[in-house]
């Protein structure tokens, strides 16, 4: 079966969990990736860092979908 879609979306999960320091990089890494058609969902899974998570994303919330989670372990 061949692909007919030649730019087919590729979605980009980053799942979080007291990781507030590294999420900006991580969310920018996606962004400037050479392939465009991308969409970036960031997970919180459940952190407890006091909203640091929250402060950390605010300026990618229009280019992020963001969803939340109780802690999975």
């Amino acid at each position: 079966m061949a692909l007919t879609d030649s730019n087919p979306l590729v979605s980009i999960v980053i799942p979080v969990f007291n990781g507030s320091e590294y999420v900006q990089e991580a969310i920018e890494s996606a962004m400037f990736q050479s392939y465009r058609n991308i969409e970036i969902i960031v997970i919180n899974d459940g952190s407890n860092d006091h909203g640091l998570f929250e402060i950390a994303i605010v300026l990618y919330d229009e280019f992020v979908r963001i969803k939340r989670k109780d802690n999975g372990g």
